[in-house]
């Protein structure tokens, strides 16, 4: 289930890459499906799979204004 969840959100960076125009849809294909991403994500899985909730977590408020107002900016990146 870890291992899904990480690479949804792989797959949702690489979404951004490629409607940021960074990356086109076949090279998102390829580092999708390389090892190297992969074994990344169950390293992370691996490292993490104990870490209590406590110690999971991370607050920064001040990122959370500033991502609150990306709904009234009159010129969003991604209109979804």
């Amino acid at each position: 289930t870890a291992y899904v969840y990480l690479l949804s959100h792989v797959k949702a960076l690489v979404s951004a890459a490629v409607r940021a125009g960074m990356f086109g849809p076949y090279q998102a294909q390829k580092t999708l499906a390389s090892r190297q991403v992969q074994e990344m994500i169950a390293a992370v899985v691996e490292r993490e799979w104990e870490r209590g909730v406590e110690e999971a977590g991370q607050s920064v408020p001040v990122m959370d204004l500033w991502v609150g107002r990306h709904e009234v900016l009159y010129s969003r990146i991604f209109n979804s």
